[in-house]
C-alpha cells in the first residue's frame, strides 16, 4: 500500500498514555518476528514483506495474532493503530485485499482523536490503494475523498493525487485535473506538485 511507513516519533509521544507502555510491549512480539523478516531481507538483497509471504501457514498465523492481540486489547491506542497498518500491510503484500481493507478501515475507525491523524490519514490512503488493487475505483474515490476531509491531514497530497488517479479513471477528466491543479497550488515545488 502506498502508505504504509513508520512514525517513530508518535511512538515515543505516545508510549506514555494509558495503556500505551503495555500495548507497545505487546505490538514488540509482533517487531521481533518482523526483525527476523528483515534479516533475513538483508542477507538475501530482498524485500521484507516479500520474505514475510514465504513464510509457513504457522508463523504467518503467529505474526497475525500478535498483532490482533494488540487491536482486540489496546483497541484505543497508537500501537493498536499501527498494529492495525501492519496488518493491512501484511495482508495486501499476500493479495489478500479484501482482509487487508478490513484492517485498514478497522483503524480508521477506531482512531478518533486529532493526535493521531497521522494513523488516520496513512490507514485511508491505504484503504482506498486496495480499494485501487481491487479495481473498485468508486470506493477508492470515496475513501479519498474521506482522507482529504481530515482536518489537518499530514498526506492531503497524496489524497488528492489518488482522487485524481480515481476519478481519471471513472472518466471525470475535468474533476480530476481540478485535484491535480490542487496539489500544484497548495504544495507548490513539492514532489507531489512535480508528480501532478
Amino acid at each position: 500500500a502506498a502508505v504504509i511507513v513508520g512514525g517513530g516519533w508518535l511512538f515515543v509521544k505516545n508510549r506514555s498514555r494509558a495503556g500505551g507502555e503495555e500495548a507497545f510491549a505487546l505490538l514488540f512480539q509482533a517487531e521481533k518476528v518482523e526483525q527476523s523478516a528483515a534479516k533475513e531481507a538483508e542477507a538475501q538483497g530482498g524485500d521484507v514483506l516479500k520474505v514475510m509471504t514465504t513464510w509457513g501457514a504457522d508463523k504467518k498465523k503467529d505474526y497475525e495474532d500478535k498483532l490482533s492481540k494488540v487491536i482486540q486489547e489496546y483497541p484505543k491506542t497508537a500501537a493498536a493503530a499501527v498494529a492495525g497498518l501492519r496488518l493491512g500491510r501484511f495482508r495486501y503484500a499476500e493479495g489478500r485485499f479484501p482482509e487487508a481493507a478490513d484492517a485498514f478501515k478497522g483503524v480508521a475507525d477506531r482512531v478518533t482523536t486529532d493526535d493521531y491523524v497521522v494513523y488516520k490519514a496513512m490507514a485511508l490512503d491505504s484503504l482506498a490503494t486496495t480499494f485501487e488493487a481491487q479495481k473498485n475505483i468508486e470506493e477508492a474515490r470515496k475513501t479519498f475523498e474521506a482522507a482529504l476531509g481530515l482536518k489537518d491531514n499530514p498526506l492531503k497530497p497524496l489524497a488528492y493525487l489518488g482522487q485524481a488517479r480515481s476519478l481519471k479513471q471513472l472518466g471525470k477528466k475535468d474533476e480530476a485535473k481540478a485535484a491535480y491543479e490542487k496539489v500544484i497550488q497548495e504544495f507548490p515545488g513539492s514532489p507531489y506538485a512535480r508528480k501532478a
